[in-house]
């Protein structure tokens, strides 16, 4: 359970594309592309507190906008198996911003110092153990990261096993 939170964390983060430090909401966010997004996926969203719906529609919004998005592991609490593999960095960061409202943990809570460092400690972790990672944003944000990672990744599924003590789920005991 606890490293599908952590991969679920991770990737929802990272689902949008590179994030900016300009976001106040805690969350990685994207600079804005230069295409208009199309009407069929910009309509006012209905947002909900069920983080896998809300996945759902995520990823349908980004396969609109051509990003090849799958839908949330049922069983990983909304995050995101993985973006295709061979996307251009703009075409993603433009869905993202266009898919923004159905963003699923868009309005989660800005993390504190210690938790910004246990981030900082898994991603170095995860390094150490071949996934390249980046370390977080002084507000606990992922920028530049540009990556897609893949749960089924046999190197990724290690690096998570080796790691997934660095960082503890907010609130959990020590």
């Amino acid at each position: 359970m606890r490293r599908t939170f952590i991969a679920t964390a991770l990737l929802a983060a990272l689902s949008a594309g590179c994030g900016s430090q300009e976001s106040g909401a805690g969350v990685a966010s994207v600079t804005r592309g230069s295409s208009p997004p199309s009407a069929s996926a910009s309509a006012t969203p209905t947002t909900t507190a069920d983080p896998q719906e809300q996945g759902r529609k995520f990823a349908q919004c980004m396969r609109e906008h051509g990003v090849p998005m799958e839908d949330p592991d049922p069983d990983g609490g909304g995050g995101f198996t993985s973006i295709g593999q061979n996307v251009d960095k703009n075409k993603v960061r433009e869905a993202a911003e266009a898919c923004r409202a159905f963003a699923p943990f868009k309005d989660r809570r800005e993390l504190n110092p210690e938790e910004v460092e246990q981030l900082r400690q898994f991603a170095q972790c995860m390094r150490e153990n071949g996934v390249d990672m980046p370390d977080p944003n002084p507000d606990g944000t992922l920028s530049g990261a540009g990556r897609n990672f893949n749960r089924d990744d046999p190197q990724f599924r290690k690096a998570l096993d080796a790691c997934g003590d660095k960082f503890r789920k907010p609130g959990a005991a020590k």
